[in-house]
Formats: C-alpha cells, structure tokens, sequence
C-alpha cells in the first residue's frame, strides 16, 4: 500500500491579509503571506515539522498527500516552486467530510468522525504575529499545534478513505484545477459596473431624508410610524419580505423606495467590487466553488468570497454582472445546461411512465406535464398558443413536486415563471389540488419518506439511498408534538420540520447533482476544459476555431444518461458565447 503523508502548512495573517479577504490565489502571492512552517505526518510514522524550505519533500514525493483544505497546502506548496517533484495525488480530507456530512473544519471534523478534541487556540493567537515574533517557547507550541493538525489529517484520510468514491475524488480535485485555471474576467467592464453603481448609490442616498446609515432602523421606524405604514422586521440584503415590503409601499412612499434601491444598489456593488479586488493582473478570476457545500445534496456552492453560483441574471441597476466574464481573445465560451433536470429526476423517481413516454417522445417537459394533466394541445403549440397556461403548467411542476401549499404557492408562481404566472389564493388551492390528484406517485413518495423518516427516529438516524448509490443520512432524529428534527451536517444546528416532501426534494436535488456530476466527469476525462459549472451548467473555456466541436462533444456527453440511471431522458442546451450569460 502507498504510503500517505498529511501537509499541514501555517502562514502569516491579518485583518488585511488573509484568505477571507484577498481570496485563496492573491493571498497566497501577497508578500506577508509566506508560510513559516510546515507539518508532515506519514502513514508509516514518519513526521516532521519546521521551516518550509528545509522540509524533506523528495523524500516525500511521489506518494499520496493529504490536506485539510488541499487548495490552500497546494497553493503555499505551489509558492515555495513545489519543491522536491511532488505528489503522485494530493486529496482534501475536508471535502471528504464534507461528503460524508461532517463540518468542513478541522476541528469539528476530527470531532465529529474522530471522536477528537483539537484546540485551535494557538492558530488563533497568530493572527498579526509574524513567526520571529515567537521566543522558542512559542514556536515550539506552534510546531506541536501543526504537527497535531497533520496528524488529524492523517487519521481522518486513512479511517475515512475508502467512503469516499474514487469519481468523487476527481471532481474535488478538478475542482483546485479549475481555481487555478481561473476565469476570464473584462477589466474594464468591471471598473465601469463600479462607476455607474458608485453613482446610482450616492442618488439612491440623497433621497433619503435622515443622517446617518441608509439603512438604520431606528431612523426608518420614525418614518415609517409618521407615514402610518408598518416598518419591516429586516432590511437584510437576503430578506424577502422586505422586498415585498418596498413592493407594497414604495410607490406611494418615494423614501421606501430609495431605501430598497440602496440596499439593492449596495448589495450588488459590493460583489463588483469584490470581484474586481480578486482579479489578477493576467485578468483572472480565482474564485473557485465549494465541493459539497451543500452537503446533504451533495450540490457544489459559492466559494472564494464570491458566488458564481448566485450571480443577477441579465442587468442591474444599469449592470450586468455575468456578463463581465469575457473570453479571452480568440477564444469563447460553450455553455451547456441540462435541461429541466429535476422535474425529469422527480417523474422518474416516481414512475410517472406516461409523461416520461412524452419526454422520449419529444414533446417539451411542461408541455408533457400538461397533456398529463387533462390539457389537450398539438404538440410544440402550447408555449406560443396559451402563453399563460405554459407559465402556469411550468409553475406547478417545479413547484408542487416538494409538498408546496397553496400560500406558498402563490408567492412561488411568480418567481418561477418571471413573472409570467401570478395565481390568486383560489387558483393557488385548485392547483395543488389537481397536481396531487394527477400524480398519486409523487404523494406517495412523500408519505413513504414521510413514515421512513418516523420509523427511523428510534434508531437515531434515517438513512436514504440514492439511484447512484450513494447515501444521504438525517442525524440525531427526535420527535415531538411539533413533528421531527435532526441533522443534515453532523454537530450542526438542528434543523426543524423535517417531513416526507422535503426529503423527497432532497432526493430529487441530490441525484440531479449526481447526474450532473457524471456528466462533468466526462467532459473532464474528454479534455474539455471547463472553467466554471453552476448547478446544472457547465462553461467550458475554447479556441474559437473549434467551438462547434466542442459544443457538439459537450451536449453528447452531457445527456448521455449514467450507467445507474440508464432510462432518465436528458437534454441540455448549448451557447456558444463570448461573455458568459444566462
């Protein structure tokens, strides 16, 4: 067996320098960012701990490394000129908790699956203190802290390793490729969107009449108590109900709608400028995504201090922020997305044979849904015939598959279909009703999950497997008058209401991703070179010149169904584009 080395680097910190700030890349190239020592602890007892440069890494090369967070021990190890050759693999031992649904860090993770207590105390008291600030005494306590971090590495890579799929593996590592690769960004497009936000926030404030913060609370329940209108609960930038709130009142309330536009304003802004500070020099966005970050689907998330997961579709506030991703000249982009993957996964789940028989046939999955549902139409005619029917049959599948009532429903609607389908409370109740009527499989998975979920709260845990074959677990169950709770993350918060419908959404995202996931390895192991997926989409980076190639490779491999999932209908839509749109 080969033998297994844990690398444990410590660098430098501050408020200003620091991976939270800077991202992973430019920190790792600021000039105080230098690690000062390196922990090693081998599979065969081997161990050492000291200055970066004096580390033996020729001894160690060619044998499998291990990290917890390898992006940040690959890039110091990048810093120093990699040294030595390096490793024949070099995995994350925080991605394998990850997928395991244990915390990311160290600590919680060692705790977790190891039944181990680290203190992180000592990496605490570095921030702003460089390493020959340290007496002998403080460096020696830094060394045994590295050196017990290594070790924890070490233990959770050979405990754990063998849960960890091999294809799962490589999409965590293709995952660092991709970061280091980076993705084009236009610098200039950048440097205008901050202008024209900068310009739009300084109106949005001149409009509102009080000193201070834009958006205290204090100042804008005085406001709101002298109009006679209610103030909301929240101005945080993720609140819905405050949109709604700026919705109802700021047409006749102008204040209400400068507060609302310099909230929107700022929020936005701030992503702009944060993208602008981790662009290289060579015009590079390094960002990367969270493996697993989602961990009880399994879905990557936003990571790097910017979400490329969660970026406005088309303009904004006078900006368009994805479209600041440029091709670098002679290139392009090819984007392909799966189309209506969920609604095709849940159908399949629930042996829905009839629409899935439409799907293969041809006919557009909402369309399919609606023949499914009683509407009689020719086929491709809905969409351009009875553009509100289309809305709302397209609201009902993606919407009503989780257990949806008619209250969210209508709040749901809209923002599912762009506002194409806005159905009153009464439309809202019948509609639920129907799709329930209309699709008995889909009910009875969720009350299937549903009793699972009860049945499992004995044990503990509720163990659901996926087509793939992999396992999503619900821990520490309890049960009491107001339903179940548990955990999706080991050690985690308790997450309350936990039901059959969620666990069926679950499911259904989870093997999504996991088709999804397929489908990227393949592209990956066809030299496609995909600089950026989000959700159910990949971006691949080309030479114009063979642009059509590829796009025809990446739609071909991407609906190719898994081994595993041999039936699922897929299809996906392919762009070729310069900047990257939606």
């Amino acid at each position: 067996m080969q033998t297994v080395y844990a690398i444990d680097f410590e660098t430098y910190y501050d408020a200003a320098v620091s991976v939270d700030v800077l991202g992973p890349w430019l920190y790792h190239r600021h000039g105080d960012a230098a690690a000062y020592l390196v922990a090693i602890s081998g599979s065969d007892g081997f161990k050492w701990c000291g200055e970066p440069a004096r580390a033996p890494w020729g001894s160690i090369a060619g044998a499998v490394w291990v990290s917890h967070n390898a992006s940040f021990d690959e890039l110091a190890y990048m810093r120093l000129g990699a040294p030595g050759g390096g490793p024949a693999e070099w995995h994350c031992t925080a991605d394998l908790a990850a997928y395991l649904q244990a915390p990311r860090n160290l600590a919680g993770a060692a705790k977790e699956l190891l039944g181990m207590t680290l203190d992180k105390g000592a990496r605490d008291r570095m921030k702003g203190v460089r390493w020959s600030d340290l007496n002998a005494i403080g460096q020696g306590e830094m060394c045994e802290y590295g050196q017990r971090d290594a070790d924890a590495c070490l233990a959770l890579w050979m405990r754990y390793r063998a849960e960890w799929p091999e294809a799962e593996r490589a999409l965590s590592i293709h995952g660092r490729r991709m970061m280091m690769a980076g993705l084009p960004v236009d610098a200039g497009a950048v440097a205008a969107g901050v202008i024209e936000l900068e310009t739009r926030l300084v109106d949005a404030r001149r409009r509102i009449p009080w000193e201070g913060p834009p958006l205290s609370r204090k100042h804008l329940a005085e406001y709101c108590t002298a109009e006679g209108i209610p103030c909301p609960d929240s101005m945080a930038k993720d609140d819905e109900d405050f949109a709604a709130w700026v919705e109802q009142h700021g047409e006749a309330h102008p204040v209400c709608r400068a507060v609302g536009e310099w909230r929107s304003v700022n929020a936005l802004l701030e992503k702009v400028r944060t993208l602008q500070q981790r662009t290289t020099d060579g015009g590079l966005y390094r960002g990367g995504l969270k493996y697993f970050g989602a961990q009880h689907t399994g879905r990557w998330s936003g990571g790097g201090g910017f979400n490329v997961q969660n970026l406005p579709r088309g303009p904004l506030h006078g900006v368009d922020l994805r479209t600041m991703f440029r091709a670098t000249p002679g290139y392009t982009f090819v984007v392909t997305d799966l189309s209506q993957i969920e609604p095709r996964v849940l159908n399949m789940l629930t042996g829905n044979d009839a629409l899935m028989d439409a799907i293969r046939e041809g006919w557009n999955v909402y369309e399919a849904f609606a023949r499914s549902i009683g509407w009689e139409f020719a086929r491709g005619t809905l969409k351009s015939s009875n553009k509100a029917g289309y809305a709302m049959a397209k609201a009902m599948m993606l919407g009503l598959g989780y257990g949806m009532g008619g209250g969210n429903f209508v709040r749901a609607a809209p923002a599912l279909t762009g506002g194409a389908y806005r159905p009153t409370p009464a439309d809202a109740q019948r509609a639920c009703r129907q799709f329930r009527d209309r699709n008995p499989g889909v009910v009875g998975l969720w009350n299937q999950m549903d009793r699972h979920l009860k049945d499992s709260v004995k044990d503990g845990t509720a163990t659901v497997e996926l087509p793939s074959g992999r396992v999503i677990r619900y821990f520490d169950l309890q049960e009491d008058r107001r339903g179940v709770s548990g955990l999706t993350v080991r050690g985690d918060k308790r997450r309350r209401n936990l039901y059959g419908a969620l666990l069926v959404e679950n499911v259904v995202q989870a093997t999504a991703r996991d088709i999804f996931a397929d489908g990227l390895a393949r592209l990956v192991d066809a030299g496609i070179d995909i600089r950026l997926h989000v959700h159910d989409e990949a971006v691949a980076l080309c030479p114009l010149r063979d642009a059509e190639a590829v796009k025809r490779t990446m739609e071909g491999l991407m609906t190719t169904p898994p081994e595993w999932m041999p039936d699922v209908p897929l299809a996906a839509e392919t762009n070729i584009t310069e900047v990257y749109c939606k």
